[in-house]
């Protein structure tokens, strides 16, 4: 959905360049904008562009794509043709240009604010992402837009009934109800930072569309009030349990407590084949202390990361 430039720049030849060019010609309007993860340069934004111009630090293809850079960092005044209208993407400005908009997505699919403006300035934003202006700026530069919604028709009011009472904005929980807010998750408190990322976002089929995931029953795994845990997987072997404080071969000090939680909230049942290996069965699993039944897990970090898919980043 969204445009991923800054992985699409990364040199494939390390040499350095010169670069002739003036870039924004000195009005950079994002300075902070990320727009290039280089693996000699590292994380670079808009306002050290110019500094790797001067120095003679980018590729010969980070050069040639320095006018796509400038629709991140200097967007030309809009509005600009979206679909089948015009849009003016959050016309005074973005507070923080590098928020992720979908941080429910694989890190290589995420897109941020700074290049939905470059998306829609260059037309490659696709038609049916149009649509979702309004809730993009409400993300974005939520009260700093002047893009009207989409046009509809009301439905006929039937009088005979009470209109029903609908809780107004997003909710981690699809409603205000408490939660683990301070759950953790690699030492990130991804409860909390969820929560806050979708709190902007009008309620509604965008607000459940980033809320709902595939893999993951994110309202079970923050402890929603009212919420229940699929439980589909069980790992370890009859008469062993998990031995919570040993840590994941692997996973970067993850505990095997905390990865049992996790495939606890495991929504799609095909998976739980591909997350026990050997190795860390023998990691995680040991013999039952009593005779209560327990569930068991043992996963690898690569079988997070890849099988699983948790890829939570919030906004930088």
């Amino acid at each position: 959905l969204l445009l991923s430039l800054a992985l699409a720049l990364v040199a494939a030849n390390p040499a350095a360049a010169l670069c002739n060019y003036d870039f924004c010609s000195g009005n950079i309007k994002y300075p902070t904008a990320i727009v290039l993860d280089d693996p000699t340069l590292g994380v670079v934004n808009c306002e050290a562009v110019p500094i790797g111009i001067s120095a003679g630090l980018l590729t010969d293809e980070q050069c040639a794509a320095l006018p796509q850079l400038e629709l991140v960092c200097c967007p030309p005044p809009g509005p600009f043709p979206c679909g089948n209208s015009t849009v003016d993407f959050c016309q005074n400005g973005i507070p923080d240009p590098n928020l992720i908009l979908n941080p429910q997505e694989p890190a290589e699919e995420q897109g941020s604010c700074a290049f939905v403006i470059a998306g829609i300035a260059n037309g490659t934003l696709p038609a049916e992402a149009c649509g979702e202006i309004p809730m993009m700026e409400s993300i974005c530069c939520p009260g700093g837009s002047n893009t009207p919604p989409p046009s509809f028709t009301m439905p006929p009011v039937d009088n005979s009934t009470e209109p029903p009472t609908v809780e107004e904005g997003c909710f981690l929980c699809f409603r205000d109800v408490p939660f683990a807010i301070n759950k953790t998750w690699g030492g990130e408190a991804i409860c909390a930072q969820l929560n806050d990322v979708v709190n902007g976002v009008p309620a509604g089929g965008f607000c459940e569309d980033l809320l709902t995931d595939d893999e993951l029953n994110y309202q079970s795994f923050c402890e929603c009030e009212g919420s229940v845990a699929p439980d589909l997987c069980t790992v370890c072997p009859d008469g062993q349990e998990i031995d919570p404080d040993k840590e994941i071969p692997g996973a970067d000090g993850l505990t095997c407590g905390e990865g049992a939680d996790y495939v606890k909230h495991i929504v799609n049942a095909s998976l739980c084949s591909e997350i026990g290996t050997p190795e860390v069965i023998s990691a995680c699993c040991i013999a039952k202390k009593d005779a209560k039944d327990s569930s068991g897990m043992s996963v690898t970090m690569s079988g997070f990361a890849s099988v699983l898919g948790v890829v939570l980043a919030f906004a930088i």
